[in-house]
């Protein structure tokens, strides 16, 4: 048993002072910092580290974030300085208050001039330039101010479109980074082939979205199990891209032995149950859940040790991908769940089905639908975002993109999906799988005859079920230093939807005026030029469509469409016992 450890008495002193730091504002995180110090170091750390976060809440803060970057401070100042985020600055440009300030000063708020000056701060290591433009213009330098050897982290550029990336880390100053977002940057072939010239040797995240990549660049797969986070949605890329990753970036599945027929009672509720297996426990290297976004990457670099026990740096090979919105398949995606189970963050969205359409008499239709393996232990994932298919089997018909469905092709869908109705091998069970946190469900339709329904009511009332166990497990779980920790079920469940391309069956108009149609349909066998044997017919077609209409008079009342977000709705106000986590409906607006 190791003795307890005990702050020193100045730091338990700077921890003390150091509670007060965030809700302090510039000019007193400045006046503070004068003190003394122990006073700079608590109160000008927090002043200097992030400085930009302190200079957008000032009356003019591009006037002062311009000459901050650009003028000579104090050694002991620029070495505090060790974040560089724009983003506070873009956001105050969607207010027009600021914008006598923004002019005079817009033409120093491009890459080219920022990049520049980054050399002025000897310790900076996160550089965030998101949706900065570039300009070509001429700008004027301060050459005496000292200028550092610098190594960042993290480099931001997203949606800089004008920026060119291949022309930037071609410096030596990048070639140390963990972190890289180049995502909707230049996107020409020879800029995007040019990057496979550098060496990325500490690379851990990469983000590459919206770059119209047709295949993976050779500097991604040579990467190997270093990378651990991977963003190239919404590009043209195909299942060859999965194949390219699984070969190269991601680690072989966990394998569990098989535990003794004893095992320990709701083993299936907790992360690693101690169970007494044949062949002894098996290890493996999967770290918790890492940070992969820009401002939780920040903060838990800042508050991590720089050494290789830091989770941030273990070549685990992917254990986060994002790959939603490219030209893939359910076949691709299928292969990459089976393949393996070390993903823990997964964005797939919606993929184009390998089913034969022919079989459902709709052709000319496209159907998107996600099948894969149930997801079971030891799969590692907690956070997923893919087609609805995947809990409902409603697969989306359209008849072009899949940012709209098919309204006519609603029941053959639902028809496909009574196929597979209460299916015990869906992929995602909330009674088996209590590991996923975040489950995101795309491309719902906003019409139903209501198998979509029922199915999205179940999935909340099995949730609901399992949030029950788990709290029944909490309640009866003694808990001491070296329990296994209880996994926390489903918090956010994310329904985003869709709405219909406004466009009826392929038969639905003949006019496309909606009353010429009805009064067609009306007059259809009322007269006939053709004789009297084909106004019998006609007659005889009436009666036996009256005889038809009575029968289905004392049969069930016929289906019709119904909202599923209204139904969704009024079904959670009403629902007892409800559950208590978060269920988000997102509706676009038409148009969108």
């Amino acid at each position: 048993m190791s003795l307890p450890a005990y702050q020193s008495k100045d730091k338990a002193y700077e921890a003390g002072i150091a509670a007060l730091a965030p809700y302090l504002e510039g000019s007193t995180l400045s006046s503070l910092s004068r003190v003394n110090s122990a006073f700079f170091r608590v109160f000008g750390g927090y002043l200097w580290a992030n400085p930009i976060k302190t200079i957008h809440k000032s009356r003019t803060p591009y006037t002062k974030a311009i000459k901050f970057i650009s003028q000579k401070h104090g050694e002991r100042f620029t070495e505090l300085v060790q974040v560089l985020d724009f983003r506070p600055l873009l956001r105050l440009k969607e207010n027009g208050y600021w914008i006598n300030d923004f002019v005079p000063n817009e033409r120093y708020f491009n890459c080219n001039y920022i990049l520049n000056v980054l050399v002025y701060f000897k310790n900076l290591k996160f550089v965030v330039l998101d949706d900065i433009q570039n300009y070509s213009n001429a700008y004027y330098y301060d050459n005496t101010c000292p200028q550092y050897s610098i190594k960042p982290l993290l480099l931001s550029v997203s949606s800089s479109v004008l920026l060119d990336m291949s022309a930037i880390l071609e410096a030596d100053m990048f070639a140390n980074l963990m972190y890289l977002d180049i995502s909707a940057t230049y996107h020409a072939p020879a800029a995007i082939a040019s990057l496979n010239n550098y060496e990325f040797s500490n690379l851990r995240v990469l983000k590459m979205s919206k770059m119209r990549l047709t295949k993976l660049p050779r500097f991604v797969l040579a990467l190997g199990l270093r990378l651990w986070s991977l963003d190239v949605s919404n590009n043209l890329l195909t299942d060859n891209a999965i194949d390219a990753l699984i070969l190269h970036c991601i680690k072989p599945a966990i394998s569990r032995p098989e535990p003794l027929p004893l095992s320990v009672a709701d083993a299936v509720f907790f992360d690693h149950p101690p169970e007494y297996t044949i062949r002894g426990d098996a290890q493996d290297d999967m770290p918790a859940r890492r940070p992969d976004s820009t401002t939780p990457f920040i903060e838990a670099m800042l508050n991590a040790d720089d050494d290789v026990s830091n989770p941030l740096y273990s070549h685990t090979g992917l254990t986060h991908l994002y790959i939603s919105s490219n030209r893939l398949t359910s076949v691709g995606t299928r292969l990459l769940l089976i393949t393996t189970n070390r993903l823990q963050v997964l964005d797939l969205g919606a993929m184009q089905s390998d089913v034969d359409l022919r079989m459902m008499q709709v052709e000319h239709a496209t159907m998107y639908h996600a099948n894969g393996p149930v997801l079971m232990p030891p799969s590692q994932l907690e956070r997923i975002r893919v087609h609805h298919s995947f809990v409902t089997y409603v697969p989306t018909l359209t008849l072009g993109s899949v940012t709209h469905y098919h309204e006519a092709y609603i029941k053959e869908a639902e028809i496909f999906a009574e196929g597979y109705a209460w299916d015990p091998n869906v992929s995602y069970h909330p009674l088996q799988n209590h590991r996923i946190t975040h489950l995101i469900l795309t491309h719902i339709p906003t019409k139903s005859y209501g198998i979509l329904i029922d199915h999205l009511i179940a999935l909340i009332r099995k949730v609901t079920k399992q949030h029950q166990d788990i709290e029944r497990v909490r309640s009866t779980t003694v808990q001491h230093r070296r329990s296994p920790v209880l996994l926390s079920g489903l918090h956010l469940l994310r329904l985003e939807f869709i709405h219909d391309d406004g466009k009826g069956g392929p038969s639905s108009s003949v006019s496309g005026d909606k009353d010429a149609d009805t009064f067609l349909e009306r007059s259809l066998g009322d007269f006939s030029f053709f004789g009297e044997e084909e106004a019998g017919e006609s007659s005889g077609r009436k009666e036996k469509e009256k005889k038809e209409k009575k029968e289905r008079k004392g049969k069930e009342k016929e289906k019709v469409l119904r909202d599923v977000v209204a139904e969704l709705k009024a079904f959670r106000e009403k629902e007892q016992p409800r559950w208590p986590g978060q269920l988000q409906l997102v509706v676009p607006a038409r148009g969108f």
